[in-house]
């Protein structure tokens, strides 16, 4: 089975300009191009690594 790696897919690198245009919509910001992290790759994979609970999920409201 694959992990959850293997099944992410980044718009951003598909479709820069649509991805682009869709986090100016949601943020309200307007980037003119696609923000880079200022974590270090391994502080984000660190992150994407670590999963949370289904019963620990905060809900909206």
């Amino acid at each position: 089975m694959g992990n959850a790696k293997d099944k992410l897919i980044h718009l951003h690198e598909r479709a820069p300009q649509r991805a682009l245009d869709g986090l100016n919509r949601v943020t309200g910001l307007k980037f003119h191009h696609w923000p880079e992290s200022l974590a270090p790759e391994s502080v984000q994979e660190e992150v994407v690594a670590q999963e949370v609970p289904h019963n620990c999920r905060a809900l909206p409201g």
